[in-house]
């Protein structure tokens, strides 16, 4: 009797907190805002999509993306937390037809080191680019982020701010031949033309309904949101992409839809492609499930940067539990699941889908305590931010340049037209016209080089070449990373060579019969000197249209000499009707 008495109690306590969970829900729903990167109370995702005007990503297009990809979608898709889009279909249907797009996404510098919210759209993005293969931009806004955080007083702190978070991007595995990094401030040259289009079209009005500014913003705040929606155009990107006209899609959290929204708006007024955007859900700050992780407060977040005691005494002390406060209830009632923080990170980064499930279960229904769901994200969430750690040591200032090389695009210099005898490997380059006089390049087919990969990072990727010395054998030296990650060195000369009729090329090596590089002068169309453009002396490039070389001399007389010969060779290569000639 007293066993049947007590499971008439439980089932008692347990009827009376159902029913008053179901008030709950009948009650009126309270109030949430999400503008720009400020959010407040519990989102209804639902909800905000339909205020939006998105659509909700369904299975049939989850089955074709895998279809027309051959790839899953990425778990955090699957799981619909990127659950809308605005013509995600109509990127799908470019996919089909072969036509060219682009990814774009980007980051708002406010802290030092990243955190874990903020790796969730690079992931994504990483994802996509590698299923479609396609490029993809990343925007720094240090700008908007000096126009809009008060604890950033200087432009000059939101620019290092700025690299320091391009770093922690950098780190998360990205393909440099199809990833370009730019921060606002350096490239606002090739975003004003279109920035002052886009601002043409839009008016104060505009800027009050949908950002919520007032007289008492200021100015850089009201004319920011242009800047934001540009990079969405491929003619912001007229450089790298050769001047095509190209479909963007951006997947980024649903709180930046306002500034996309705008974007459509303008883009037929100016002869734009409308871009396509996938949405997120946030994750929650370790607070609990109101609001989103802030890079301002650090009790919010788990940082990149955190240790490994650190995320252990954040996740266990402060994140907030969906279970109950005695383990005699939680084994009764369990745990809601929407509410409890650490549940809602494994759905983030738990890869297992049936692993998942089953936590999921064991928990909501009082088989597993709120310790062990702690517990468990632990042993996910270090190993990620350790192997994040390791990777992020091996980005140094010149990779960071690399990813943030203008005339990023890259081609094959194994050309037909070239002995064969004359290349080591298939190599792609890339170059930057800047101050630093460097040639950037990647080896793309040599295998040894994809040895000793690190989270997707691969070292000895990037080899730096930067050149000194004489006219006739022009020195350079060569760095990149070690087995170890540390740099070794090597010196080189570069000699300018004739391998047959109206065939001239510049080639790296002691040796012109092994050499480890060979520049084709048919493929650049002009040399000339660029000490006004590096701000180094006897400094001279070797251009095309979308590429180019820089080098230094170690006089003045021997930049002519270099630049007089390459010249010459430069005609004789890309003439039609080859001159006679015993040079």
């Amino acid at each position: 009797r007293e066993k049947k008495r007590e499971n008439r109690d439980k089932i008692k306590v347990k009827k009376k907190i159902v029913a008053k969970k179901q008030e709950t829900v009948t009650e009126k729903k309270e109030e949430f805002s999400v503008q720009g990167d400020h959010v407040e109370g519990k989102v209804d995702y639902n909800k905000l999509c339909a205020q939006f005007g998105c659509d909700l990503v369904t299975q049939n297009l989850l089955e074709r993306f895998e279809k027309l990809t051959k790839k899953k979608p990425h778990e955090m898709i699957r799981r619909g937390l990127y659950y809308a889009h605005r013509d995600f279909d109509k990127i799908l249907d470019a996919y089909e037809k072969g036509e060219p797009f682009y990814l774009y996404t980007g980051r708002g510098p406010s802290s030092e080191s990243m955190h874990l919210g903020h790796t969730v759209p690079f992931i994504i993005n990483k994802h996509l680019q590698e299923a479609f293969n396609v490029p993809l931009v990343i925007q720094i806004t240090d700008d908007e982020k000096f126009f809009l955080k008060e604890q950033i007083k200087t432009i000059e702190e939101a620019y290092r701010l700025a690299r320091e978070n391009a770093k922690d991007i950098i780190a998360m595995g990205f393909d440099i031949t199809k990833t370009f990094i730019f921060i606002d401030t350096d490239y606002i040259k090739y975003l004003y033309p279109n920035t002052i289009r886009v601002q043409e079209k839009i008016t104060y009005s505009q800027m009050k309904a949908i950002f919520g500014v007032d007289d008492s913003s200021n100015i850089g705040k009201i004319a920011y949101p242009p800047i934001q929606t540009v990079p969405a155009f491929s003619s912001t990107f007229a450089i790298p992409f050769g001047n095509k006209k190209m479909k963007c899609l951006i997947p980024c959290a649903i709180d930046q839809d306002p500034y996309f929204r705008l974007c459509r708006d303008v883009a037929p007024k100016l002869n734009e492609e409308k871009p396509s955007c996938l949405y997120s859900k946030f994750m929650s700050s370790l607070r609990g499930p109101k609001g989103k992780m802030s890079a301002s407060d650090e009790n919010s977040a788990i940082y990149l940067s955190d240790s490994p005691k650190q995320i252990r005494d954040k996740i266990m002390k402060h994140a907030f539990s969906g279970g109950q406060d005695t383990e005699e209830k939680q084994s009764l009632l369990g745990a809601d699941l929407d509410s409890d923080v650490s549940y809602q990170y494994l759905t983030f980064f738990l890869k297992d889908d049936k692993l998942l499930h089953s936590l999921g279960n064991d928990y909501k229904s009082g088989k597993l305590q709120s310790s062990h769901i702690k517990s468990k994200l632990c042993d996910i969430l270090i190993p990620f931010v350790l192997k994040f750690q390791e990777n992020r040591k091996l980005v140094t200032d010149d990779i960071l340049e690399a990813f943030m090389a203008i005339y990023f695009q890259f081609s094959q210099v194994f050309l037909n037209l070239i002995n064969r005898k004359f290349f080591q490997s298939n190599v792609v380059f890339y170059t930057k016209p800047s101050g630093n006089g460097t040639i950037r390049k990647q080896f793309n087919n040599d295998k040894q080089s994809y040895k000793g990969r690190v989270g997707g990072f691969i070292k000895k990727r990037i080899l730096i070449f930067k050149s000194y010395g004489t006219c006739n054998k022009q020195k350079a030296v060569i760095w990149g990373f070690g087995e170890k990650g540390g740099q070794y060195y090597k010196a080189q000369y570069f000699t300018l060579l004739k391998l047959k009729k109206n065939i001239f090329c510049l080639v790296l090596g002691k040796s012109y019969e092994n050499p480890t590089e060979v520049v084709d002068l048919k493929v650049f169309s002009s040399v000339k000197s660029s000490e006004d453009s590096t701000n180094k002396k006897h400094s001279f490039d070797v251009y095309s249209t979308d590429m180019r070389h820089s080098f230094v001399a170690t006089s003045e007389s021997e930049k002519e000499d270099w630049i007089r010969h390459i010249g010459k060779a430069i005609v004789l290569t890309n003439k039609k009707v080859i001159p006679k000639t015993n040079s």
